[in-house]
């Protein structure tokens, strides 16, 4: 990455990982960091130690020294010496105050129903990581939002504990509460990344049951067992959203599925939801999914005693079979392909930082 002055004349270079973190800068060498990301120390190109960094609990620098001019600092972000805040991008944060210097630009009065997280911020919309800076930070003055509906309690808690940053859960009880809720969060200029816990197939998303879902174009065909109460919405009810060094992460059977992708001319639902996603893209899985260890009921018991839910393709594939079998072409002729990922609508490589489920 390059500085240029007015003239378009090179005055700096930054060189950064995968991860996006900064490695080196041609002036201010090599950056260290501690295991919150702060930046610690900075070295030479001979391993030299040129500058050493201390902080409080909330970013103000110890002992600063004179005429320091590197800007990258607490957490790794952008120092702005004239007005003495750090930039992260969506806000400004002061460190004296332990504050935004701008309120949450997401919660308010209007949304803070049903979730515990929200009312808390709600009641100071200038708070930094819940004020607990020694265990989270806030890259981008925004946050984590978890969707889930009532079978995935555990594993969005789960979630949430893999997550530094301020982290918004969702309990999902109906599809029109979670169009609401996401279209309140694509209001938001950067989003940092999106988790959706619940049940699904190839094009479409449930909640309260299977009749209460999202699907790509807001159509099922009939059931027999639907009810006069069934609930079925379209993606084109969704805001588009704008993604910030993040992806959504779609746990549920099925929304990836690749014989969907091939047959439907808009594709499995993980590809139509890429398409109102910028910045990133979707992950999701081709087959059922499951959480935690495999192993049948030895299996299941150390899952709930670890709690540890990381998903996984499931040993049990009857919906996944289904919709082989539905498509005709492709009857049980392959093993699900386990965790895609969809970007524009398409079908695409990974990213090579490839964010698993955790950013801790």
């Amino acid at each position: 990455m390059l500085e240029r002055n007015a003239t378009g004349g090179v005055v700096q270079r930054y060189y950064r990982s995968l991860n996006g973190r900064l490695i080196r800068s041609y002036h201010h060498g090599f950056y260290l960091y501690n295991v919150r990301g702060d930046v610690k120390q900075r070295t030479c190109d001979q391993g030299v130690i040129i500058a050493i960094y201390r902080y409080s609990a909330f970013g103000v620098e110890l002992n600063p020294a004179v005429g320091n001019t590197n800007r990258f600092r607490f957490a790794g972000e952008y120092w702005d010496t004239h007005r003495g805040e750090y930039y992260l991008r969506a806000r400004s944060f002061n460190p004296r105050l332990g504050r935004f210097t701008q309120p949450d630009p997401f919660w308010g009065i209007h949304n803070m129903q049903n979730c515990i997280h929200s009312i808390l911020q709600a009641g100071n919309l200038f708070v930094y990581c819940g004020n607990d800076p020694v265990n989270r930070i806030d890259p981008s003055g925004l946050a984590y939002f978890i969707f889930h509906c009532s079978d995935f309690r555990s594993q969005a808690a789960w979630q949430a504990r893999q997550l530094v940053g301020i982290i918004h859960i969702h309990h999902i009880t109906y599809v029109g509460d979670f169009i609401t809720k996401w279209n309140n969060m694509a209001a938001l200029d950067m989003i940092f990344g999106v988790f959706i816990f619940t049940h699904g197939h190839g094009r479409a998303i449930s909640f309260a049951n299977t009749f209460d879902a999202i699907s790509v174009d807001g159509y099922t065909r009939a059931s027999a067992t639907a009810s006069a109460e069934a609930i079925l919405r379209s993606l084109a009810e969704l805001n588009p959203i704008q993604l910030y060094r993040g992806h959504v992460h779609l746990f549920a059977c099925n929304p990836g599925h690749m014989a969907t992708y091939h047959a439907m001319e808009d594709g499995n639902f993980a590809s139509a939801l890429s398409s109102i996603v910028s910045g990133g893209g979707v992950f999701a899985f081709d087959g059922g999914v499951a959480f935690g260890v495999s192993g049948g009921f030895w299996g299941n018991a150390r899952t709930m005693l670890t709690r540890n839910f990381v998903p996984r393709v499931s040993n049990r594939q009857g919906g996944f079979r289904y919709i082989l079998e539905h498509h005709g072409h492709e009857r049980y002729s392959r093993e699900p392909y386990g965790r895609l990922f969809f970007r524009d609508g398409q079908l695409a490589t990974p990213p090579r930082s490839n964010p698993c489920f955790c950013s801790r």
